[in-house]
């Protein structure tokens, strides 16, 4: 009769491949929150501070276009929303109806051929902001200060929010004064401290023809000037997202994101893995006896 010992050998060896393998960590969500507050490796900023590569090491990079001169590249920068400055409708706090957001990103206006650079202030005239990822990531949140001229004051779309997948397709398509005129309607109670913290959802098309549902949230007690907005939707995967202000000013408090990131595999502990080699072999002894 031929020995046991080979086949001992490879029933251990299979086994605790198999257990081994059965216990690696899966991949994990690594959740990104972009407040404006620091850059990629925690440094903080300040107010005034112009946009550029802060957050290079998160793959990502920001861009913008302002509408009044055409400038493909022009400057992005940070509003300290905790002081005075040249705009205090993008002014936050306790005084101003909404928690205090800290800095908060804006499209800086052209003013007297000049940016003023020196005094951070959003274009009246509205631009775009592109942020571009270098992956495909888990959109899936953003916040809005000082949404006004959105509630019927306006003819046509001034905000819109898109997003574009690694193909180049139009894979969110949000109407912000379309939700903000269905958040009005809903709560049409004059006293807009009544609707603070009160919710809406709608789903919007995109270019897929597919429906992405868009939760709107009143953060502060009030709308228009000062105003903000919380929007939560259905996780989409992009490329790159654009905000688009058409003719009115705004700012940007904040975006969140999963970039799909995995985990290295984490291998059990030893003394796990000496108790999973163990059950390997008694598991293949017994299989030997009942040959």
């Amino acid at each position: 009769m031929a020995k046991p010992l080979p086949i001992l050998k490879a029933a251990i060896a299979a086994t605790t491949f198999l257990t081994v393998a059965s216990t690696i960590a899966p991949a994990q969500a690594d959740i990104k929150v972009l407040d404006f507050e620091t850059d990629a490796s925690g440094n903080a900023l300040s107010g005034g501070t112009q946009v550029d590569s802060q957050w290079a090491d998160w793959g990502l990079s920001i861009t913008g276009k302002n509408y009044r001169t055409g400038d493909n590249n022009a400057p992005l920068l940070l509003y300290d929303t905790t002081t005075s400055g040249a705009d205090n409708d993008l002014r936050t706090g306790a005084t101003w109806g909404t928690p205090n957001q800290g800095n908060a990103l804006i499209i800086q206006e052209y003013n007297n051929g000049s940016y003023n650079l020196d005094t951070p202030d959003d274009e009246a005239k509205g631009g775009h902001v592109w942020f571009n990822f270098d992956q495909e990531v888990g959109f899936n949140k953003f916040s809005l200060l000082d949404i006004d001229d959105n509630f019927g004051t306006k003819s046509g779309t001034q905000v819109r929010v898109l997003g574009k997948d690694a193909d180049n397709n139009t894979v969110l398509n949000i109407n912000v004064d379309n939700l903000i005129k269905r958040f009005a309607a809903e709560y049409d109670d004059p006293d807009h401290s009544l609707s603070q913290g009160q919710s809406l959802t709608h789903a919007y098309k995109n270019g897929l023809g597919e429906y992405v549902d868009v939760t709107i949230t009143q953060v502060g007690n009030k709308r228009d000037d000062n105003s903000m907005f919380k929007f939560e939707l259905d996780e989409t995967a992009v490329e790159r997202i654009q905000f688009r202000y058409s003719g009115v000013s705004g700012a940007i408090s904040g975006l969140e994101w999963d970039d799909f990131s995995e985990e290295p595999p984490q291998l059990p502990e030893p003394s796990v893995g000496l108790g999973l080699l163990m059950m390997g072999v008694a598991g293949a002894r017994k299989f030997l006896k009942a040959q």
